[in-house]
């Protein structure tokens, strides 16, 4: 999960990047059922059907409670199956977790419509993602990581098939259900502060950094947190005290621009964002 810990002149010129996935990095709810592309929405949907087959109104439910919505695989099961035990809950999150990546995992790099492999990245994000991979390089002061409900498998080859450099620190659905907490579902997942308490922990310790640096609010001022969801990932800054780039479904290359060229004062991003991206070769 994270690489060799090097020392740090200056820890304090550093800055964090905290990067939802889905919807935010890659189009991951994209579907296309005519080539057998399915989005994270329609996986989830076979998913529940296959794990819940002793509940015939486990689906329905599902679609009642306005699907995914940002939520945990275990935030799902905990409403689909409220009175279960935490063994149970564990092992019918499990159960559809692997059923979801059943659907998903295999279809990386299937050619959608228009020559883009699936998942294609979301407009702005590649530049984004090379531009801070070279300033690094270069020794600017940036480190990166990723807070999902997703999966760390599945991340790393998204990011493997558009040949980018994986960041340094990944929260993902297994971290969380690695901590055997009894603690309600929604107490370890955004908005809560759970997923960026860990990444500064982890922050800390690749830096070779003390935890009691873990107390000083001005930590939080050098942490930008990126995503596509003003309730989820804005939520988590505002909960967190950091900086918030909204990553607009509507027009994303322009919050990868803010984050780009006005946060970070790194290179160039087209408002466009009519980046390269995916395609066949």
């Amino acid at each position: 999960m994270n690489r060799v810990a090097q020392p740090e002149s200056d820890f304090s010129q550093h800055v964090l990047n905290i990067y939802d996935f889905d919807g935010t990095m890659y189009e991951t709810f994209e579907a296309d059922p005519s080539r057998q592309i399915y989005g994270v929405d329609e996986a989830y949907r076979i998913a529940i059907e296959e794990v819940f087959y002793f509940d015939k109104d486990a689906l329905r439910r599902y679609i009642d409670d306005g699907e995914h919505q940002n939520r945990t695989p275990l935030e799902i099961v905990n409403s689909l199956a409220p009175d279960c035990t935490l063994a149970g809950l564990d092992r019918l999150t499990g159960e559809l977790v692997g059923a979801k990546l059943n659907v998903l995992a295999g279809q990386i790099g299937r050619e959608l419509q228009d020559g883009e492999l699936w998942p294609r990245p979301v407009p702005g994000f590649l530049e984004h993602w090379q531009q801070v991979t070279a300033a690094k390089e270069d020794g600017a002061p940036i480190s990166q990581a990723i807070a999902s409900a997703g999966h760390a498998s599945f991340i790393r080859k998204c990011l493997a098939q558009s040949k980018l450099v994986e960041p340094e620190i990944m929260v993902t659905d297994e971290t969380i259900r690695g901590l055997n907490s009894s603690l309600p579902p929604e107490q370890l997942a955004k908005p809560s502060i759970m997923p960026v308490s860990i990444i500064k922990t982890l922050w800390l310790a690749h830096h070779n950094q003390p935890s009691t640096l873990l107390g000083d609010p001005s930590l939080n001022d050098r942490i930008i947190i990126v995503g596509d969801s003003k309730e989820k990932d804005g939520g988590l800054a505002r909960n967190c005290d950091t900086q918030f780039i909204h990553i607009s479904p509507d027009n994303p290359a322009d919050g990868w621009h803010e984050l780009t060229n006005v946060r970070l004062g790194l290179g160039h991003i087209s408002l466009n964002g009519t980046g390269q991206g995916n395609t066949k070769s």
